[in-house]
């Protein structure tokens, strides 16, 4: 939806919370994944898994 003209403008507007463009929204989901695989160990306790109380098969 980023590259969606006046969305984050919009976006904004109806949330009241700042909205930011990122600097290469067509690829950013892309390098943040990436950066995740790498730092799994890092983030082990941030990380939604499908284990746990909660979770049903």
């Amino acid at each position: 939806g980023a590259l969606l003209k006046g969305f984050t403008k919009l976006l904004s507007k109806e949330t009241e919370i700042p909205v930011f463009l990122a600097d290469d929204p067509l690829t950013c989901v892309a390098r943040g994944t990436g950066h995740a695989l790498e730092e799994m160990d890092k983030l082990a306790d941030v990380l939604i898994t499908n284990e746990g109380p909660g979770f049903k098969h």
